[in-house]
């Protein structure tokens, strides 16, 4: 952890192999995920971390959060798949099926500021991107994008009206 702009640097022992890391705007609020869906959590920006519930037993490729960390959102793509979301900081979670399936590769996530717009990716095929704008209960395909093409990255703008998905090794960025 960095706490003057990179010039410094303070490894957390107890954290380990992490596929993501999200924080609330002020950095009060730190989770990190394992790729087996362990939360490391810090309320304090970093001082110490606990250990949270496990996610799920799947494999995870990345967590975003809101502005002030109370929403997460974190992708699974094996195990028991689906886009997960918290609404409480971490403490609990709510497995989601963007397209109804409960299967797929859902790789990728993005959250706007306020945790009401999630973007996910399943890279499974066909590869679709799949929107929601009220933090996860219902969500749309975003049948504009192409779906030969498999998105490896996806972002959601701070305020939730710009999208941005991309190509995994070779394509076309989209927004």
């Amino acid at each position: 952890i960095s706490t003057d702009s990179g010039t410094t640097w303070t490894q957390k022992n107890q954290i380990s192999s992490s596929r993501g890391i999200t924080c609330s705007n002020d950095f009060t609020r730190i989770v990190a995920m394992s790729s087996s869906g362990q939360l490391y959590i810090s309320s304090n920006s970093g001082s110490t971390f606990s250990t949270g519930t496990s996610v799920a037993s799947s494999t995870f490729y990345d967590i975003n959060g809101s502005s002030d960390g109370k929403n997460l959102v974190a992708a699974s793509y094996n195990g028991a798949p689906g886009v997960y979301v918290s609404t409480n900081y971490g403490v609990t979670w709510t497995r989601r099926s963007p397209d109804g399936s409960n299967s797929g590769t859902w790789v990728q996530s993005g959250m706007s500021a306020d945790g009401l717009t999630i973007l996910a990716m399943n890279y499974s095929t066909p590869k679709t991107v799949y929107l929601s704008q009220d933090g996860g209960i219902t969500w749309t395909l975003q049948s504009s994008l192409p779906t030969t093409t498999g998105y490896w990255a996806v972002g959601v703008s701070g305020d939730g009206s710009v999208f941005a998905a991309g190509p995994y090794i070779t394509g076309n960025l989209y927004i």
